[in-house]
């Protein structure tokens, strides 16, 4: 039984944009109806605003679209990545969704933004139910905003038309003085709200595999309706129960109820494609010629060979046993000019007993292309730095399917 999940401790960008180190691809925005409006233009004290277009927590990333210069970009965050609202105070990468528009701040040594901000400059009307949509214009109530190429639409994670928004949708519209930046439709998704959570704050909440946030102090996330396995695990204690969320209703989950009894440990064995590899779980160097038995929670995993990047993740238990994989890649920088750069490029998969892993390609939403000016351009990065995307692939779950009931 898969049950350890593996994350990114830090990702480093392979593209060429000379604007940003942490980005990896660049794409030009437009709209595929007819008809369409020039983008939205900001005032300038506002331009270096950005909206989320997507948030893929199994590589530890958010894509964007910057006002700035109308591109497209994608940034990675990590365990010392910040998040915080509108009011300064530090949240939950829970509370961030596309739509959202933030601020950023620059990148660590390891290519990392180092705290991601909702922007105060915007405003944002929830539940709006009254409302008419036109090629170039969205009217609430009485009042009528501008609709432009710019103008992203959502419906819970994905990317959406116009058109697809229903008559009886909910929606929840994000923009700046006049011009609409965002639309969000809201029908589709229910509450979730966690009781107890003082045991598990700091460690990780799993909605089958959809969902890998952070948990907070009595935390409460929008989550789209459906089924899931909800897991939690920390400092040996753990559980998993199945949930249900419901359009516009909210479920309360109280974790003292599935913590179920501590100390619980999970059996790990780890696989190492270097010879003579040292592991240590927590700084501490540890024997995985055979599994090892780790408690449940997070955990660091570091993985140390002579000639290789240091491999750094964060190693999440919350299930009996698991088999960690991992590859190391060669310190080319080190071995061509003896200097070691101290990136992580590992690649890491997680495989159930019938050898099947889990990977999540990044791919381009619908309203994204890559201009003729840049075409040849990134065609040649693309086939360049393959691989090397390929090595920044990493697995945060294990099939949600495979996870057990833990009693």
């Amino acid at each position: 039984m898969l049950g350890a999940l593996v994350g990114a401790m830090g990702l480093v960008a392979c593209g060429n944009n000379k604007d940003d180190s942490l980005s990896t691809n660049y794409y030009y925005h437009s709209l595929n109806s007819e008809g369409s409006t020039e983008a939205t233009q900001l005032p300038k004290e506002k331009q270096e605003l950005y909206l989320i277009v997507s948030i893929n927590s199994a590589k530890e990333n958010i894509r964007v679209y910057r006002y700035a210069n109308g591109l497209e970009y994608m940034y990675h965050y990590g365990l010392a990545t910040e998040f915080v609202n509108k009011y300064g105070d530090s949240t939950s990468l829970a509370n961030f969704k596309p739509g959202d528009v933030v601020t950023l701040s620059e990148a660590d040594e390891e290519g990392r933004v180092k705290q991601v901000t909702k922007s105060e400059d915007v405003w944002v009307y929830d539940d709006i139910t009254r409302y008419s949509v036109d090629k170039n214009k969205l009217l609430i109530g009485e009042d009528t905003y501008r609709i432009s190429d710019s103008t992203y639409f959502f419906s819970g994670n994905k990317e959406i038309e116009p058109k697809d928004i229903g008559q009886e949708d909910v929606l929840s519209v994000v923009g700046v003085d006049n011009d609409i930046l965002s639309v969000r439709v809201m029908s589709g998704h229910g509450t979730l709200k966690l009781a107890n959570t003082e045991l598990f704050e700091g460690s990780y909440l799993q909605l089958s595999d959809d969902i890998f946030v952070e948990i907070t102090k009595d935390m409460k996330m929008e989550v789209p309706e459906g089924k899931y396995r909800l897991t939690v695990a920390n400092k040996g204690w753990g559980g998993s129960k199945d949930i249900t969320i419901k359009r516009g209703k909210t479920t309360k989950v109280d974790l003292d109820k599935i913590k179920g009894e501590g100390p619980k440990s999970g059996l790990i064995q780890f696989a190492v494609d270097v010879e003579d590899a040292k592991i240590l779980v927590d700084d501490e160097p540890i024997d995985y010629s055979k599994p090892i038995s780790i408690e449940y929670g997070k955990h660091v995993l570091t993985v140390i060979a002579e000639g290789y990047d240091t491999w750094k993740k964060m190693l999440f238990v919350n299930s009996k046993e698991a088999t960690i994989i991992i590859s190391l890649k060669e310190d080319k920088k080190n071995n061509s000019s003896g200097n070691n750069s101290g990136t992580n490029n590992g690649n890491n998969s997680n495989k159930n007993e019938n050898g099947n892993s889990t990977e999540n390609d990044y791919k381009k939403g619908d309203k994204s292309h890559k201009s003729d000016s840049t075409q040849k351009n990134t065609e040649n990065s693309d086939n360049s730095s393959q691989n090397s995307r390929d090595d920044l692939t990493d697995y945060l779950a294990t099939l949600g399917n495979l996870l057990d009931s833990i009693h």
